[in-house]
């Protein structure tokens, strides 16, 4: 699951990414719970991001969305794929975020970490959105430190 200010907009743009992989074109608008709505138009993206997002689609704050955590993209044909409950295989080119880019984001933001795809093992996009940061290997555990290494001393009379 997304973490950081701009979790909302990660899932919007699995949304988008899911619509665009299973009909192969652009969702015309975007379904969210109303709490959803005013976090993203209100806190994540930049007034000037909204109205670039909103010439691609229409983000619509849908009251019957409100009891369940939802994000629909919606097609022209009354097509849908439903974060979090539809899961298509194809990966969209450019994705919704990378088209989109930060800069319709508002300053400040904590984004979390890189944004990631993972894939299992047949291709299947499993998750997107911000990353999970990798710890650093133990010391002395990486294969190609060039740090030294201790070496045992050797018991007297030992060559």
């Amino acid at each position: 699951m997304p973490n950081g200010d701009d979790q909302n907009w990660t899932r919007i743009c699995a949304a988008v990414d899911g619509f665009r992989g299973r009909y192969g074109c652009w969702p015309t608008s975007v379904r969210l719970p109303p709490r959803t709505f005013a976090n993203v138009v209100g806190h994540v993206l930049s007034p000037a991001g909204f109205a670039l997002v909103s010439s691609v689609l229409e983000i619509i704050s849908d009251d019957d969305l409100a009891e369940r955590v939802a994000i629909i993209a919606v097609g022209d044909e009354g097509t849908e794929f439903r974060y979090g409950e539809d899961k298509d295989g194809r990966k969209p080119e450019p994705s919704a975020i990378s088209f989109f880019g930060d800069a319709v984001l508002r300053e400040g933001l904590d984004y979390g970490l890189d944004y990631v795809t993972i894939e299992d093992a047949k291709g299947n996009v499993v998750w997107a959105g911000k990353g999970i940061q990798a710890t650093a290997p133990s010391k002395g555990t990486r294969k190609d430190s060039k740090r030294p290494r201790k070496h045992k001393k050797k018991a007297s009379g030992e060559k």
